[in-house]
């Protein structure tokens, strides 16, 4: 499936990855500062859905989603991970994003979600 005028938004921490990213955007003429329908973040950071609804709402549509991967073990390890799994959807829930749909990841990923909503 070919994907044409797509507009694509990157975010990265890791300095091996962003000077990739860097290199790769350089040849890429279609990286542009409008909206974008989806959103996706995989940082296994806390409060991970407050970083990405932050994003959102400077670049995700009206109406785009959010995919959020949550690996609740690397979240927070002295909690069960259906209470950190409740805690990020509750937060992109507060931001104004229904949720769509959450699939729990396992048996590949232990204690990992995908969660995938959409701004109101």
């Amino acid at each position: 499936m070919a994907i044409r005028n797509a507009i694509k938004a990157n975010v990265t921490m890791a300095p091996t990855a962003m000077r990739s990213l860097i290199l790769l955007g350089t040849r890429k003429l279609n990286n542009s500062q409008k909206g974008v329908d989806v959103a996706y973040i995989d940082v296994a950071q806390p409060f991970q859905a407050k970083i990405l609804a932050d994003n959102a709402d400077v670049y995700l549509v009206k109406g785009g989603h959010v995919m959020l991967v949550i690996k609740a073990m690397s979240i927070d390890v002295t909690k069960e991970p259906s209470e950190t799994f409740k805690r990020e959807i509750d937060t992109l829930k507060e931001r104004g994003f229904d949720i769509v749909n959450m699939v729990h990841l396992e048996p590949y990923d232990v204690a990992h979600a995908l969660v995938i909503g959409r701004k109101q």
